[in-house]
């Protein structure tokens, strides 16, 4: 009786020690074989998809739609080349803005020529050059008696002589100068601007009137205290870009 209790001690004993240590790795074993087994038959599955016909199904992208040739015609809508329909400005769009761009240019050419076109040019009254635009050279003045340029011509006339406008234009100003009295000035476009002195206080034009060649704009006065002591006439004066020019460079001499 003593020995089989030693016995049955003894074996508790290994079973209690180095025999649980077994019986894990004895489980350990039988998980990792069938876990081997599991993976081998996934991999199995995974690779016969090589085998597959694809060219049979219909491809997809990752999204899960049907993919296609980009050339290929879609929704019945015709493909067109690369070349027209990468092009900007390419079929009905393009071509009425290229119109568009034609007719602009074309305008705006026809208002270029409009505008550089000559004005016509005539004298502002009949009458005889007293006095002639000086070309920057120094002239005695007669009323002032010093030297100085004579930037215009003298055109004599008794006082009430209608003075008209030399060309087509637009009244700028209308003022009484200290030394050319009463004074009208015109733009006669193409940067040509005209300076009638010496006119009578009652003138006929308003400021930003249009005006014609031949419009009268007032009459000869007395007004031009730099010139009082010259015979009765209407100092012209004309410029071109803002510089003296004598006024028969664009007037035809009577």
């Amino acid at each position: 009786m003593k020995n089989n209790h030693f016995g049955k001690s003894k074996a508790e004993k290994v079973f209690s020690g180095k025999g649980f240590y077994i019986a894990l790795a004895i489980s350990i074993v039988a998980v990792g074989t069938a876990t081997f087994f599991a993976v081998n038959r996934t991999m199995d599955n995974l690779h016969g998809g090589d085998t597959m016909d694809l060219s049979s199904q219909s491809s997809a992208n990752e999204w899960g739609f049907p993919t296609q040739d980009a050339n290929q015609n879609q929704s019945g809508v015709p493909v067109t080349s690369g070349s027209q329909s990468s092009r900007p400005g390419s079929g009905s769009a393009g071509t009425s803005s290229s119109s568009k761009s034609a007719s602009s240019n074309s305008t705006s050419s026809r208002t270029g020529s409009q505008a550089s076109v000559p004005n016509t040019y005539a004298m502002p009254l009949s009458g005889d050059i007293i006095n002639e635009f000086s070309k920057n050279e120094l002239v005695k003045s007669k009323t002032m008696g010093d030297w100085r340029t004579h930037d215009g011509i003298d055109i004599k006339g008794k006082n009430g002589t209608p003075v008209k406008s030399c060309a087509d234009g637009t009244v700028l100003e209308i003022k009484e100068d200290p030394l050319w009295g009463v004074m009208v000035t015109i733009d006669h476009k193409n940067g040509y601007v005209g300076y009638y002195c010496s006119l009578n206080t009652t003138v006929n034009v308003k400021k930003g009137q249009e005006v014609s060649v031949g419009t009268v704009i007032g009459s000869i006065g007395d007004t031009a205290q730099c010139e009082i002591a010259e015979e009765q006439h209407l100092h012209f004066g004309l410029k071109k870009d803002d510089k003296w020019v004598d006024p028969f460079s664009v007037i035809k001499k009577q």
